[in-house]
């Protein structure tokens, strides 16, 4: 059996299980938190959406393993100053990072910027997009 598993302030998880009586349990962790600054000619871009997609989109092969990543775009909008924070990311991936076009399409487009997960509560800065 595959599961979903979401929780407030976790990390989303995917968990394979074999089915029966027996009680199982599926431990959740916080994920890490990607924030950055969204920027235009040096001026900040407040009011943006921003998007975080797994660099190896997947899903799910033979006998339910996961292939790439499975977890689908998670959204967040900047802050006036440009800032912006993606909270409870799954670890141990690789991000695409970007500026979503319908919020900026009258300002031009972003370059995505790469980074990469590795464990719960870190907190990974992306500088400037």
């Amino acid at each position: 059996m595959l599961l979903s598993v979401e929780a407030r302030t976790h990390a989303p998880k995917f968990a394979v299980l074999a089915t029966g009586p027996d009680r199982q349990t599926i431990e959740l962790a916080r994920g890490a938190t990607i924030r950055g600054r969204l920027m235009q000619s040096g001026k900040p871009v407040g009011n943006a959406e921003i998007g975080l997609i797994g660099q190896a989109q997947g899903g799910f092969g033979p006998h339910l393993t996961i292939v790439g990543t499975p977890y689908s775009e998670l959204r967040v909008g900047t802050q006036e100053d440009g800032s912006f924070a993606l909270t409870n990311v799954p670890v141990q991936t690789n991000w695409y990072v970007y500026a979503k076009m319908e919020s900026v399409a009258s300002r031009g487009a972003t370059e995505p910027k790469v980074c990469v997960t590795t464990r719960s509560e870190e907190i990974v800065n992306v500088g400037d997009i």
